[in-house]
C-alpha cells in the first residue's frame, strides 16, 4: 500500500497524497522545502527539505535564502490543526524543528474533543479536527485530550441499523397495542351488556392500560429514530455537531428506558402488595 502523506500550508492541513503526488507537488512549485509534511511512522511534522530524494539541494538551499527573514522581525503564530492519526507529539520550541505553533493530535477521520478553539476549521472536514470542549465538572484539571477514532465513528455506523429497525419495530407495536385495545374494549362493552362493571368504567380501565402502553411504546421507538438519523447525519456531514446530536439522542433513549423500568418496578411492587393485601383479607 503506498504512503500517505499530510502537508500543511496557510495554517491548513492538506491531504492525503501518495509520494508520486507530494513528489509531483515538490517539482511544480506547489509544495515548498519549509512546509511541514507528515506520514504514519514519523514522530512529527517534518519540513519537506527533510525527506531525501522530494527537492534537489540545491533548489531547497535557494528556497530557504530567498524566504529567510530578518532576525529581528517575530514571525507570527502557525495556526493549529489537527494531524492524521496516529498522531505526532505536540510542538516543543525546545526539541523541534517545527515553527511556532502546535499541531495536536486527532484522528483523520475523527475528532480530538478538549480543544481550547471555538471553532470548527472547514478545511479540516474529513481530515480531522478539534472538537472544543468546555471544561466538565469532573474532569481534572491535567486530562488528555480525548481522540474518537474512526472506529468509533464506524461502531455507530454499524449500530444505526439496528436502532432503526428496533424503532420501526416500536412503532409497529404500537399500532398493534391500540387494535388490541379497541378489540379489547368491544369484547368487553359486549360483555356488560349482560352482566359486569358499568361501560364507562371498562372504558377508563382499557384507555389507561392499552393506551398507556401504546404511548410508552411509540416514544421509545421515536427516541430511537432520532437517534438512527443523528448517526445518519454524522455519517453524511462528519461534524462535531452531529456526534454531540448522536450522542444526546442515544442519552434520552436511556434516560427514558430507564424511568420506565423504574416505573414498571414500583408498579409491580404495588401489584404484590395489593395481592398480598387481598389474600390476607380472604383468609380471615
Amino acid at each position: 500500500m503506498a504512503s500517505q502523506w499530510y502537508y500543511a500550508q496557510g495554517g491548513q492541513q492538506l491531504g492525503p497524497v501518495t509520494s508520486e503526488q507530494l513528489k509531483q507537488l515538490a517539482q511544480t512549485g506547489q509544495l515548498n522545502p519549509t512546509d511541514l509534511i507528515w506520514k504514519d511512522g514519523l514522530a512529527e511534522w517534518t519540513p519537506a527539505r527533510k525527506v531525501a530524494g522530494l527537492f534537489s539541494t540545491a533548489a531547497a538551499a535557494s528556497h530557504a535564502a530567498n524566504s529567510a527573514a530578518p532576525a529581528a522581525v517575530a514571525t507570527a503564530p502557525t495556526p493549529a490543526y489537527a494531524a492524521p492519526l496516529p498522531a505526532p507529539p505536540a510542538y516543543s520550541p525546545a526539541t523541534s524543528t517545527q515553527p511556532p505553533g502546535a499541531y495536536p493530535a486527532a484522528a483523520s477521520t475523527g475528532y480530538a474533543a478538549g480543544s481550547a478553539s471555538t471553532d470548527y476549521p472547514q478545511a479540516a472536514y474529513g481530515q480531522g479536527y478539534a472538537l472544543p470542549a468546555p471544561a466538565l465538572a469532573y474532569e481534572a484539571p491535567t486530562s488528555e485530550a480525548l481522540v474518537i477514532t474512526p472506529r468509533s465513528i464506524d461502531m455507530l455506523r454499524q449500530t444505526r441499523p439496528w436502532v432503526l429497525f428496533l424503532g420501526i419495530v416500536g412503532f409497529v407495536s404500537a399500532a398493534l397495542i391500540v387494535v388490541a385495545g379497541l378489540f379489547a374494549l368491544v369484547m368487553a362493552a359486549g360483555a356488560s351488556i349482560y352482566s359486569g362493571p358499568p361501560i364507562v368504567v371498562i372504558l377508563l380501565l382499557d384507555l389507561v392500560l392499552y393506551g398507556g402502553m401504546a404511548i410508552l411504546t411509540g416514544i421509545a421507538a421515536w427516541l430511537l429514530t432520532r437517534y438512527s438519523s443523528s448517526i445518519l447525519a454524522l455519517m453524511r456531514l462528519r461534524r462535531p455537531i452531529d456526534l454531540e446530536k448522536a450522542l444526546e439522542a442515544q442519552k434520552a433513549y436511556w434516560k427514558f428506558a430507564g424511568i420506565c423500568a423504574i416505573v414498571s418496578l414500583i408498579l409491580a411492587l404495588l401489584m404484590m402488595v395489593v395481592a398480598i393485601v387481598i389474600v390476607v383479607v380472604n383468609l380471615r
